[in-house]
């Protein structure tokens, strides 16, 4: 409870200056602040807590009914460019077969195997396997290189070699040719 004692006239007018309506309205304050009691303060603290909460739900239904009417504003706008709803449903079609084109092109996400793309078959592959386009069936392989008459082949984790034993001859490479003697280049020429 408030001093029952508030300031007398004197000290009010020393306060706010001789305004009779100033002093006059300072004196009803006194008044009232003295008639106040602890469970009014605490009654007017709840109201002032609530009126907070609801002030933060308006502006919050106030925030998303903006967005849906910005919504049903562009909506409106687009109806409008077009002269049948099958228009616009085309459109809205078109539009989506764009955006799932653009997916489709898309860098594939980091953590994507290679063996989960639609095109790629590399499930079981070992050290060593290379991919390969598969014309036949469209799709790339996973496909050991392997050897050949005079060529070895050695297949490790990361690597691939490839090595000649005994082969004899030459060939073109562009305008040089290459002689090569028991799988070792003599002369490029």
């Amino acid at each position: 409870m408030a001093d029952p004692t508030p300031l007398n006239r004197k000290q009010i007018a020393a306060f706010v200056g001789n305004d009779p309506e100033a002093i006059r309205a300072i004196e009803r304050l006194f008044v009232v602040a003295g008639q106040t009691t602890p469970a009014d303060i605490t009654a007017l603290t709840q109201l002032v807590d609530d009126t907070i909460i609801d002030v933060g739900t308006a502006a919050n239904t106030a925030e998303t009914a903006l967005s849906v009417s910005t919504s049903a504003r562009q909506l409106a706008e687009l109806a409008a460019l077009h002269d049948t709803k099958a228009e616009v449903a085309i459109s809205v079609a078109t539009d989506a077969k764009r955006l799932a084109d653009l997916a489709a092109t898309a860098p594939a996400p980091l953590e994507q195997r290679l063996d989960q793309l639609q095109d790629v078959m590399a499930f079981g592959a070992t050290a060593g396997m290379v991919i390969i386009y598969d014309a036949t069936q469209r799709r790339w392989r996973a496909n050991t290189i392997t050897s050949g008459s005079n060529i070895v082949v050695t297949s490790t984790d990361g690597s691939i070699s490839v090595a000649t034993t005994g082969a004899t001859g030459s060939f073109m490479a562009g305008l040089q040719t290459v002689t090569v003697v028991n799988g070792i280049i003599t002369s490029i020429v």
